[in-house]
């Protein structure tokens, strides 16, 4: 399965998506796992390199920077080996992320509730619409990233949920119904070379570990609680 994690906006959570995507299906039993970066940026490339420095005992994954034509060619040449490939796409509509799209199973695009508005909605529709034409299996979905969290029930705030109500309209990019919180867990981990789930279990990672895990199963159908230890449970 292909995985692709984009979208047409920066500074919403992608690479901190396709990062936990890995990591994840990393700790599955016999999970083969090939991770793109795919972004100028390079955040997921900095992430590896730091996780493959101080956590080489954790479960590892294979991984490659790409650019261009090569996400497609070279994704496509390693989807016989893996059982997953995620590609971290960038915020942009870059040909990277059109190779991307161009062969991807499933594409994830986070969206942030603060600054999420039917323009951007109409942009996306617009790149996944083009990206069909060639690639008819090609399933989107949307979720709510760094959700608002003054309020004990995040599905409950009316900036979150007005973010959902626009993306619940369309019928090319599907919402999951999907949120997660903005909170320190998923960055903390990031910066140690981590995934949310690799983070002792405690009242300050439970909710990020739980919401991390719902919306890895709405995508990934796998029983994790016989295949996954969250560290410190």
């Amino acid at each position: 399965m292909i995985t692709a994690v984009g979208g047409i906006k920066g500074g919403v959570g992608k690479s901190t998506t396709a990062i936990n995507l890995a990591v994840q299906l990393a700790h599955l039993n016999s999970s083969s796992v090939f991770l793109v970066d795919a972004d100028d940026q390079g955040t997921t490339t900095d992430f590896n390199n730091l996780r493959n420095e101080l956590h080489s005992d954790k479960p590892a994954f294979t991984f490659a920077q790409l650019s261009d034509q090569a996400v497609r060619t070279e994704s496509l040449k390693l989807s016989k080996k893996f059982d997953h490939i995620i590609i971290d796409a960038g915020g942009r509509d870059t040909a990277s992320q059109r190779a991307a799209l161009a062969i991807a199973d499933l594409f994830i695009v986070p969206c942030e509730a603060k600054s999420f508005g039917i323009w951007t909605l109409q942009q996306l529709e617009g790149l996944i619409s083009r990206a069909r034409e060639y690639n008819p299996k090609l399933e989107a979905y949307s979720y709510i990233n760094m959700a608002w969290t003054n309020a004990p029930d995040i599905r409950k705030i009316t900036d979150n949920l007005e973010t959902a109500k626009i993306l619940a309209e369309s019928e090319i990019l599907k919402y999951s119904g999907i949120m997660l919180g903005n909170r320190k867990p998923f960055s903390n981990a990031g910066a140690d070379g981590l995934g949310v789930i690799e983070l002792s279990r405690n009242k300050n990672t439970e909710k990020a570990q739980d919401e991390f895990t719902t919306l890895f199963q709405r995508f990934y159908n796998v029983t994790l609680k016989s295949n996954l230890k969250i560290v410190g449970e």
